[in-house]
């Protein structure tokens, strides 16, 4: 058996067999590490201002180095883009307290700059067949009386 102690503090054994039929990560080896952190901005905002806003907003971060925005895709809300940088892996936390001050940095740039960051909207559908109105399917003020 090999024992690894995760960064959660759990103690994990695993049999040699599937240490040697399976890759194993080791993600504290390397003296950097890349994190991604993943955002999306509304379809009525312009890209490029976007993608300057938060590559400076990151800049403004000591630790991440360097920092790259790429936009990843159309969402059912959102254009999805990915921030991409690279972090000192010396302590356990580093990678999330790298995630974590991004995420912020990101969504107060956005929000000092009048970007939307969406949230997807679902509407409810009464019907089987393209929907009743919400008030035909409800009973009356004086039917529920």
């Amino acid at each position: 058996m090999t024992r690894i102690e995760t960064l959660k503090g759990h103690d994990v054994l695993i049999p040699n067999h599937d240490i040697y039929t399976n890759p194993l990560k080791n993600l504290t080896r390397q003296s950097k590490q890349r994190v991604d952190v993943e955002a999306g901005v509304s379809y009525a905002d312009d890209l490029s201002e976007v993608q300057q806003i938060a590559e400076a907003a990151l800049h403004d971060i000591e630790e991440l180095d360097p920092v790259e925005v790429f936009f990843a895709g159309f969402g059912g809300s959102s254009v999805d883009l990915v921030a991409r940088f690279w972090v000192q892996s010396g302590e356990p936390t580093s990678m999330m307290k790298a995630r974590s001050n991004a995420i912020v940095a990101i969504e107060t740039a956005f929000d000092n700059n009048n970007i939307t960051t969406p949230f997807p909207i679902r509407t409810v559908d009464f019907g089987i067949k393209g929907g009743v109105s919400l008030e035909r399917s409800l009973p009356s003020f004086d039917e529920r009386a």
